[in-house]
Parts: structure tokens; C-alpha cells; sequence
């Protein structure tokens, strides 16, 4: 039986034109100029305009860049190089960098940068990294500055309809978006005692900035902001009424509030109730509990701040808790 072997060798600036089928059977086809597929005008050692299958192994020791579309199926592609992908890069078996045996669809083996947007599960990210799923994780690093920014979803608790998006930054709650409550707060307008004696309505206070405690001065970390809810605001000695009934208030017997069912629940602290008769501790000195009266209001947006320090301030002239050590509370600190 005859083989037909095919050995093409082009050199110098001679052009070969082929309108039917080209190959090397057992041979070599040699190309010093440009080889081009399906155009007469070829660009590069090698373009071709069309479909190209590869039914072994495609090997490529230098830069790969495709600007167009790239499906990978059954064989095997090896880069040595860069891959350069300026269109859709399609992979239907498991794609490996830095391994050239991947056990799952992705495989990386180093660092991996993302100049754009990175999706997971979602083809439209919106963020720098957006996972449309759960995400686990054994721990988180935060830099210098503003650290890991985290948005989480959840419904209301406690039976509330509705649902909460609650930001953290660097660990601490610094964003509220929802319809529900979820701890314990003051109204706008209460008044707090900053660090340089001066009240500023809580609204208003910034991070960074400084308040007084009961034993220093302590640095706004966030805020834990919400919503009030179907609740009432209560007064303390006929003043304003300012504050949730959860909240706790220090006493000369310890931390107590309104409510301390209700404060075991949103702020997992474990209080005795504040009474007709308690000593509660204010800017100065002290005040006896002589009345509690409750203000039933239209759901708005209440405050509490995330503190360093003590993790304690004055507001609306008490001596109060800070979100962060209710917290604290819940993890046995």
C-alpha cells in the first residue's frame, strides 16, 4: 500500500495558495512565513479564520491571546506562557493554573489577580467580588485602614416580618437597611456627652470621633442603627422619652433595663429590671428612678454606637451600654 506524504517547504517571499485540503501525513509541514487558514492575508506565523479542532494535545510555550471566543472540550491545552483572553473563555473540563492536573472545574495554584469585577454565580458582578450564594469562611483579614467590608442578608428576627441588611467593616457593624429591629437604641435628637464636654445629638456623631465613658474617653468605632419598629420610646423622671425599653442603663446595682426579657433577646446581655426606686448613674452623680412612662411612636430609625474603650456613654444624661459590649455579653467576654 502507498502513503502519501506531503512535505511543503516555503521560503523567501514565495506564496503558496491551497483551495482544498492541506496535510502531512507521517511528514512535517514547514512554514517560514505566515500560515494562513481560511485568509490570504495572514498576520501572524499562524491565523486562521474559522473553526479550529484539536483532537490530541495543544501545547504553547510562548503568549496565547484569543479576541475572540474559546471553547476548551475534550483535549488537553498546555500553556507555558501567558493566556491572553480578550473575549469569552469557555471551559467544559477543568481549568488549571499553576497544576496541569486540576481536580475541580478551577484549580489555582499561586495568586490570582482580577483587574475587573469577580463573579461567583452570577455572570453580572457589580462589586469587586459579588457571590450570588453562601459563603464560607474560617476567619477574615482586615488591612490597616477600612478592613473587610461585609454585607449580610437575613429575615427579621423574633417573629417580625420583613427582612435586614446589616454592613460590617473590619468586624463592626457600620450599615442598616431594612425593616425590622433588631437591639437596643435611642431616638434621634438624644443627646450625647462627647469626650471634650460637649453634647452633639446622636444622629450626628461621626466615627472617629470621641465620647466620654465611665472611665475614659472612647472612640466611635460604628453605629448600630435600625429600625424602631412597632415600639414605644420611655422616659425616665418625666423628660423626653429618648430610649427602648431593652436598653440598659448602669445602676448602682449593676446593669438593668425596662425590659429585661426583651434585652436578653436583642442584645443577649442578661439584666435585672430597672424599678420605681433604682439608683441609676448620670453625668454627675446619680438620680433615683421615680418614674417610667412609655410614648408609643411611628416607626423610625434609631441609634446606638459601636465604641472602644469602656464600651460605655452618656445619653440623654445616663450612663449607658454600648452595642459592642452586648456583644461581648453573647460571646462569654
Amino acid at each position: 500500500m502507498k502513503r502519501r506524504v506531503l512535505v511543503v517547504v516555503l521560503v523567501g517571499a514565495i506564496s503558496f495558495l491551497f483551495t482544498g485540503v492541506l496535510y502531512a501525513a507521517n511528514g512535517d509541514l514547514i512554514v517560514n512565513g505566515n500560515l494562513g487558514v481560511g485568509t490570504t492575508t495572514p498576520a501572524a506565523k499562524a491565523e486562521v479564520n474559522g473553526n479550529m479542532i484539536v483532537g490530541g494535545t495543544l501545547t504553547v510555550q510562548g503568549n496565547l491571546v484569543t479576541n475572540g471566543s474559546t471553547t476548551l472540550g475534550g483535549s488537553t491545552t498546555t500553556m507555558t506562557g501567558n493566556a491572553i483572553v480578550n473575549g469569552n473563555s469557555i471551559v467544559n473540563g477543568n481549568l488549571g493554573v499553576g497544576t496541569s492536573t486540576p481536580a475541580a472545574k478551577a484549580q489555582i495554584n499561586g495568586n490570582a489577580i482580577v483587574n475587573g469585577n469577580l463573579g461567583v454565580g452570577t455572570s453580572t458582578p457589580t462589586q469587586k467580588l459579588d457571590v450570588n450564594g453562601k459563603v464560607k469562611a474560617t476567619g477574615y483579614y482586615s488591612g490597616s485602614s477600612a478592613g473587610l467590608t461585609v454585607s449580610v442578608s437575613a429575615a427579621c428576627p423574633w417573629g417580625q416580618s420583613g427582612a435586614v441588611t446589616l454592613t460590617f467593616t473590619g468586624g463592626i457593624l457600620t450599615g442598616y437597611d431594612g425593616s425590622c429591629y433588631f437591639g437596643s437604641s435611642f431616638r434621634a435628637g438624644a443627646l450625647v456627652l462627647m469626650a471634650d464636654g460637649t453634647k452633639k445629638p446622636i444622629e450626628q456623631i461621626k466615627v472617629g470621633e470621641f465620647v466620654a465613658g465611665a472611665n475614659s474617653s472612647n472612640k466611635v468605632l460604628g453605629f448600630a442603627n435600625h429600625k424602631l419598629g412597632n415600639r414605644s420610646f420611655y422616659s425616665i423622671n418625666g423628660a423626653a422619652a429618648f430610649v427602648t425599653e431593652d436598653h440598659p442603663f448602669m445602676t448602682t446595682a449593676g446593669w438593668k433595663s425596662i425590659n429585661p426579657t426583651l434585652t436578653a433577646k436583642t442584645t443577649k446581655t442578661q439584666v435585672s429590671g430597672l424599678k420605681i426606686g433604682d439608683v441609676i448613674k448620670i453625668e454627675k452623680g446619680t438620680e433615683v428612678v421615680k418614674s417610667i412612662t412609655a410614648t408609643p411612636a411611628q416607626d423610625q430609625t434609631v441609634y446606638n454606637l459601636v465604641l472602644s474603650g469602656d464600651k460605655t456613654y452618656y445619653a440623654g444624661g445616663y450612663l449607658v451600654m454600648a452595642y459592642n459590649d452586648a456583644e461581648q455579653a453573647a460571646a462569654g467576654n
